[in-house]
This record gives structure tokens, C-alpha cells and sequence, in this order.
């Protein structure tokens, strides 16, 4: 599986719309990495130029990231995986952490 690091200062403004657990298809068990269950933060992303997008990116953390929707976010250690699986590919993102932009990072927020 290929990875690849993202800056996501290149990306524009991304900002929180919502998160949940992010579950295991078929048993709907939530997903857990490094002792910490996953969430799929949905995200609205805006670049300088083109089209916008909503993009999840997932993050393991103690609880729910929780922001007031809209809100500007930053992602710690923000990478892409490209998957296949039964003939589909695709792109998934995740990171080691998220915060309101502006602010620091804390352990609350890190996975």
C-alpha cells in the first residue's frame, strides 16, 4: 500500500463539518489503532482554485473530535494511502491528530 505525506498547507482552507466512529464494514465494530478507537472526521475542503470537496480523514483519539461545524481544522502528520480492493481503488487520508487552527495540538486531539 502506497503512503504518502500531504501538506495540507496546499490544500486550502479545510474546515470541520462532522465525525463519528469510523466502523468495520459488516460488523459495524469501531475501528481502533494504537489502543484508541478511529474516528472519520468529515471535512469540506476549499482550494485557492477549482472545485471544493468533502473528504473524510480518519484519526484514532480518546473521543469524537467535537467543533462548531465550519470551524478551520489542522491535521497532525496528514497522510494519503492509496487501497484496491475487489477491482475498486481509491484514496483514504488520516492523521495523527486534529485541532481548531490556531490552536496547539493536545493530547486530547492526538492519536
Amino acid at each position: 500500500m502506497q503512503v504518502m505525506p500531504i501538506d495540507s498547507t496546499r490544500l486550502g482552507s479545510i474546515t470541520f463539518v462532522s465525525s463519528e466512529p469510523d466502523a468495520v464494514f459488516g460488523t459495524g465494530e469501531q475501528k481502533e489503532r494504537n489502543g484508541l478507537p478511529v474516528w472519520a472526521v468529515e471535512t469540506l475542503i476549499r482550494p485557492e482554485e477549482g472545485r471544493s470537496s468533502v473528504e473524510v480523514v480518519k484519526v484514532a483519539a480518546p473521543s469524537s473530535p467535537g467543533f462548531e461545524p465550519l470551524t478551520p481544522l489542522n491535521f497532525d502528520s496528514l497522510i494519503a494511502r492509496h487501497w484496491e480492493n475487489n477491482g475498486r481503488t481509491g484514496i483514504s487520508l488520516s492523521a495523527d491528530g486534529v485541532n481548531a487552527a490556531g490552536t496547539p495540538p493536545s493530547s486530547e486531539s492526538r492519536g
